[in-house]
């Protein structure tokens, strides 16, 4: 049995083969992190001050498993590996109605940072430096061979 954690926290129980396919990254724009919008203008505001600009977008992964090793004190499962990536991210510049209407379609509201690149939010996107995976929430590449070392230590 695996558990895998994203940062920000979300524990979720895997069978593999299977997994989730995705986890909310955090969107750090000169060290301010940009949480999910409160309402439309809050998202309009912060999409406003991505515009034409670089940031960092952060996912974190924490693997467990139930043959792993365990808390001494408590006897909670520890995680076997844990890592975090980071990419930059640089958006186009945005006019203001652009970012209106992106608001409106609703996807940004439950975004960290107010957008999502797998989506209508790519759209804004000119480039990333580091993996796609990663902005989305979740980097894959990383994630597989740590669960392909997992499987040659027999922690699976």
């Amino acid at each position: 049995m695996l558990f895998l954690i994203s940062s920000p926290p979300l524990p979720l129980l895997i069978s593999p083969p299977s997994l989730p396919p995705s986890f909310p990254p955090s969107v750090d724009r000169d060290g301010t992190i940009l949480e999910k919008p409160d309402d439309d203008a809050h998202a309009h505001a912060m999409l406003t001050s991505l515009s034409g600009r670089q940031h960092l977008v952060h996912s974190g992964v924490a693997v467990f498993s139930s043959l792993g090793p365990r808390s001494e004190e408590y006897g909670t499962p520890l995680p076997v590996v844990s890592f975090s990536e980071t990419a930059r991210v640089t958006f186009a510049p945005l006019a203001s109605e652009e970012i209106w209407s992106y608001v409106r379609s609703g996807e940004p509201m439950d975004k960290a940072g107010s957008y999502g690149i797998q989506g209508l939010g790519g759209q804004m996107v000119r480039g990333i430096d580091g993996c796609y995976f990663t902005v989305m929430g979740l980097p894959m590449h990383r994630l597989s061979a740590a669960l392909a070392r997992m499987v040659d230590e027999g922690l699976v």
